[in-house]
């Protein structure tokens, strides 16, 4: 039977864009630099801890914002007589 376990990456965000992702449940951990968009630059990963060797992980992230959805529409006079 696999373990699987997921990735959290914490709130502190240091220079240049580095991040520590950890894992709760084996402290599996390591860093690594994310874009603007908080995507995982994979080539600048740094192991800190390997955890669990039998278990896997996975990360994913929402974001904190609600999608914004605008419509807008208009007639002219003449498809409003119709």
């Amino acid at each position: 039977m696999s373990k699987h376990h997921q990735l959290k990456m914490k709130d502190v965000k240091y220079p240049g864009g580095l991040r520590i992702f950890e894992c709760q449940q084996c402290r599996y951990a390591f860093a690594a630099e994310v874009d603007e968009n908080d995507v995982i630059l994979v080539e600048t990963r740094v192991y800190i801890n390997f955890g669990d060797p039998e278990a896997s992980h996975s990360f994913f992230q929402a974001p904190d914002e609600m999608p914004k959805l605008t419509v807008e529409a208009e007639a002219s006079a003449e498809e409003a007589v119709a």
